[in-house]
């Protein structure tokens, strides 16, 4: 088995540093996305009900 060296390894540990920040973001992105989409439902639904919950 070929041992990686120092560089490869450090290479390796930044590209999925990088990987994982990017993923956060675009995670946080996804759950605005979610949030806003539930409220806008409840608000379209209390209009289409005509009471207030």
């Amino acid at each position: 088995m070929k041992k990686l060296s120092l560089t490869t390894q450090i290479g390796i540990a930044l590209v999925l540093a990088v990987a994982a920040g990017i993923d956060r973001i675009i995670d946080m992105g996804r759950t605005v996305m979610s949030v806003t989409g539930d409220a806008s439902c409840a608000v379209v639904m209390q209009r289409i009900v005509g009471k207030k919950l």
